[in-house]
């Protein structure tokens, strides 16, 4: 008769076959309108002046007026690309500043 001890690993090989989970986040910015319409964009990426600058253009299509924007004082917000399109859209879109 041989011997034979052996050790089991259930536990472990159960904890092994459990799906992986994947972690993500969202990002999302947001306009309301006077008349309560809510505009927004979600993204993925870190907002940078790039986001910043997609989230105005798309934001000026939307509207036939002029629009006021509040905003902080995020670099995205001051940049020199946001800037730039700013100045070339001055007729149609401005941006308010929230005090620090």
């Amino acid at each position: 008769m041989i011997a034979c001890a052996a050790r089991t690993f259930a536990e472990y090989q159960r904890s092994r076959l459990r799906p992986r989970r994947f972690h993500f986040s969202v990002n999302a910015m947001s306009a309301i309108s006077t008349r309560g319409r809510m505009h927004f964009m979600v993204f993925t990426k870190s907002f940078n002046a790039k986001v910043m600058y997609r989230f105005l253009a798309r934001l000026v299509g939307h509207f036939d007026r002029k629009i006021h924007l509040i905003v902080d004082r995020h670099s995205a917000h001051r940049s020199k690309t946001v800037r730039d399109w700013l100045a070339s859209h001055q007729n149609q879109i401005e941006l308010h500043f929230l005090t620090t």
